[in-house]
């Protein structure tokens, strides 16, 4: 190819050439100067605390620490005026004043240390300034007599920076509660209205503590609070749990499938682990079912959702099965007949299907079996009134009162 320069080698000697000039340049070149407005001690601190964001300088920490500084040393100054002046009233006046404005700018100090060291500020004087800020605290509440300290209190209380900022701030936070309560409300009404009977209420309690939790968190964190611990402490604590309760979650985990698979609904007829009776709820854990003597069965979800399970009343209509003995020389059509004539007559025992009444083989004489079509409602009810009515019919006939046996 052509014979021209080789800019790339050219290009990349010149650039490890210009790499020491180019760091000289930056460790000579002038540091931007903090705008002055940083280190006002009038500044309000959420002010402070949006422009502090970008910064990263250990001296904005130092200034705001002699400011700090000076507010303290002048409260001290007043504390001594109360303790040992003769115009107490007057010194006390001035004392809380002080301390208000030396609480506010520490206030403003800490956000410029907190802001420090989020961007990895040096520990040791962190740890210094904090140190300090505790101390001046708590210290000049040791001098303190009664009077100045009832007297701080209702200045504070009237403070917009004081009790009425506290104040604002707690309506706030409760109304957000409250917000978050209807939310968790709203969305289980929502829920209650789509959802099946049995599956609606595992899962609107399952939602409802999801959004009262998440809410709670998003509040406290909106209010300023750290919730980082709460997400590592519910973390560590989950795997404790999972490890600890094994079945429980196993039991949770069928109950879960249940709800979306949904095989019974509340109210329906059951057969679950050997157990028949009527489905009442479906929990967290456990499945409640109620026997017909009216006694309450708790089902671990594991064994539902693990064996069978017999809907008996899932569909609109069902068979009766009947079945009785009769003696070698009664049986015949003289029987089938009082069978299908009683049948007949019972408004409940539907045209369709076509109920069945055949003979069949039986020992020690000849069986006769009934199946009748009704209503799944109807069950419960017409099971003994048909066997009674067809015992009459077969009586009433002149036939002997034959081995009924029903067949469930």
């Amino acid at each position: 190819m052509g014979g021209g320069p080789d800019c790339t080698g050219w290009n990349a000697a010149r650039a490890v050439g210009l790499a020491p000039v180019l760091l000289l340049a930056l460790a000579v070149a002038p540091r931007a100067e903090l705008p002055p407005e940083l280190a006002d001690p009038s500044i309000d601190r959420a002010r402070l605390a949006i422009r502090v964001v970008p910064l990263s300088e250990p001296e904005l920490a130092g200034r705001w620490f002699g400011i700090v500084q000076g507010a303290a040393t002048a409260a001290a100054a007043f504390q001594v005026d109360v303790v040992a002046g003769d115009d107490k009233a007057l010194a006390r006046h001035d004392l809380n004043r002080q301390v208000a404005l030396r609480n506010k700018l520490m206030r403003n100090f800490m956000e410029v240390v907190r802001a420090w060291e989020q961007k990895g500020g040096d520990a040791g004087t962190v740890a210094k300034y904090r140190a300090y800020r505790n101390a001046v605290l708590i210290g000049g509440t040791r001098f303190t007599d009664l009077r100045t300290t009832g007297s701080r209190i209702l200045l504070w209380l009237a403070s917009p920076d004081g009790g009425g900022r506290l104040a604002v701030k707690a309506g706030i936070i409760l109304l957000q509660l409250a917000v978050v309560v209807l939310i968790a409300t709203a969305c289980g009404g929502v829920l209650r209205h789509m959802l099946s009977r049995v599956t609606r209420n595992f899962l609107v309690v399952a939602l409802r503590s999801a959004i009262l939790v998440g809410g709670t968190l998003i509040v406290l964190s909106l209010a300023g609070l750290d919730v980082a611990p709460i997400y590592a402490l519910l973390g560590g604590s989950s795997i404790i749990a999972a490890l600890a309760f094994q079945e429980s979650l196993s039991n949770i985990a069928a109950g879960m499938m249940i709800m979306l698979v949904r095989p019974f609904d509340e109210g329906d007829q059951v057969e679950i682990s050997g157990t028949r009776g009527r489905a009442k709820s479906v929990g967290i854990v456990a499945t409640v079912v109620m026997t017909p003597d009216n006694r309450t069965v708790l089902i671990p979800n594991r064994k539902v959702w693990g064996g069978a399970i017999v809907n008996i009343s899932a569909a609109p209509v069902r068979r009766l099965d009947l079945d009785f003995c009769f003696p070698s020389g009664e049986a015949g059509e003289k029987v089938r007949a009082a069978a299908t004539d009683c049948l007949s007559r019972n408004p409940k025992v539907l045209d369709q299907p076509v109920a069945t009444v055949r003979l069949v083989a039986a020992q020690g004489g000849v069986g006769l079996q009934v199946r009748p079509w009704i209503r799944t409602q109807d069950f419960a009810e017409l099971e003994a009134q048909l066997q009674e009515q067809l015992v009459a019919a077969f009586t009433a006939v002149g036939l002997s009162p034959p081995a009924s046996i029903p067949d469930e």
